[in-house]
């Protein structure tokens, strides 16, 4: 059975921000062909600004915390030493750490009614929200597409780019209804281009037939250092 299919990379994603602020480009640059490993930060948004909104609020949580120390100690005096630890290992450049357990619900009525927890969770929201200021690879591969120059502000929601995985590939062949009866998921499948000869394993196989052409499209997996995102390869 032969048959012609597109190469598309098996990792594969658009590039969306969910913060804004201006492109930082510090690091190396977000631009076609320019490689990341997984884990390395592909794109920066300046988050200085953030930084500071957050260690303000930081610096409020810890005012109310100190301003009931002397409530705490005569009213729970079992937590005081909890809460006295809690307050000199508090630093406004690390994450907040979760709070001393409260020795009784009077005590958690207490700290709610100050509003403390309320506090202590939007922290968390944003310290959650500066963590979106990089953007990090999901897995080592190359930038395909980039739509943004240094400088520019990056907006919630706009596409940035595209950043697709290397070495593993899927190619997707239209092959006639009528021989699905020798192909099932697992078949080999010999993929070819200029010459070279790879060898590639069905993973799926789709349930629709196209109507105009009487055809199906036949999912194939396949490795090889020299395939490319888009390239049309021939398929055996």
């Amino acid at each position: 059975i032969n048959a012609t299919g597109t190469v598309r990379a098996k990792n594969k994603i658009d590039i969306y921000s969910e913060v804004q602020g201006i492109y930082d480009p510090s690091g190396k640059p977000f631009r076609e062909g320019i490689s990341f490993a997984k884990g390395e930060v592909i794109l920066s948004v300046d988050k200085r600004e953030a930084e500071l909104t957050l260690k303000t609020q930081k610096s409020e949580l810890m005012n109310s915390i100190a301003s009931l120390m002397a409530d705490i100690k005569a009213d729970f005096p079992q937590s005081f030493e909890n809460w006295n630890s809690y307050l000199s290992n508090f630093n406004i450049d690390k994450n907040l750490k979760e709070f001393p357990k409260p020795s009784s619900d009077k005590e958690k009525y207490f700290l709610t009614i100050r509003k403390i927890y309320s506090q202590f969770y939007n922290i968390k929201n944003q310290e959650v929200r500066l963590s979106k200021f990089e953007i990090t690879a999901p897995f080592s591969g190359t930038v395909t597409m980039s739509m943004i120059e240094p400088g520019a502000l990056v907006r919630p929601s706009a596409k940035i780019g595209e950043f697709s995985g290397r070495g593993l590939y899927e190619v997707s062949f239209s092959v006639q209804a009528s021989d699905l009866k020798y192909i099932k998921s697992g078949s080999t499948v010999d993929v070819i281009h200029n010459e070279h000869k790879y060898q590639g394993r069905v993973v799926r196989i789709s349930d629709r037939i196209d109507p105009t052409t009487q055809s199906v499209k036949v999912f194939v997996q396949v490795s090889g250092a020299d395939l490319k995102d888009g390239m049309y390869v021939n398929g055996k």
